[in-house]
């Protein structure tokens, strides 16, 4: 499991709680930290994302991609994301986990569902691996869970690309 440094969380926390004191009284964070007060868990959201939740239409869809890693950490950001009524992309809110566990997944749909005071979505789309596909049957039973299959293609066509060109290279 990565651990984000405890100077690096104890930043992140004092922004979380500044943002929330002196810029958006709405915004809205969770998070967990371990016995040695390093970061686990977090997700955020901010006034415009909480307004954009009412205004999307929360019952529709939500996407959550765990696929995203560009960070110093190279831990999943998660990205939830609805369609507003021009059906163009609005973040509700984001999460960072440092490990992908089912537990840890979870966690992160039950902030979300705190941030959004419990309105379930009608459907969530995910990248269907395993730790996610619980999180969201054990948080959000009743939700419609699709799977994108867009990473696994490409992770798929990529390995047996490489694996062709291995034999190919490997000769007769």
């Amino acid at each position: 499991m990565a651990l984000i440094d405890s100077d690096d969380t104890a930043a992140v926390l004092d922004e979380l709680r500044r943002r929330k004191d002196e810029d958006d009284p709405d915004y809205f964070h969770e998070y967990e930290l371990d016995a040695g007060g390093q970061l686990k868990r977090l997700f955020w959201a901010d006034a415009d994302a909480r307004l954009s939740m009412v205004l999307v239409d929360i019952h529709d869809v939500v996407v959550v991609d765990t696929t995203f890693r560009t960070n110093k950490y190279n831990v999943p950001f998660v990205p939830f994301v609805g369609l507003n009524h021009h059906r163009r992309p609005v973040v509700l809110g984001c999460g960072v986990v440092t490990d992908q566990s089912p537990d840890s997944f979870a966690w992160l749909m039950r902030a979300f569902m705190h941030s959004t005071c419990q309105e379930r979505p009608k459907s969530v789309i995910t990248d269907g691996s395993d730790a996610v596909v619980h999180a969201v049957e054990t948080v959000l039973p009743l939700s419609n869970h699709r799977m994108c299959s867009c990473g696994r293609w490409s992770r798929a066509s990529g390995s047996t690309w490489e694996a062709g060109r291995r034999r190919r290279s490997s000769g007769p």
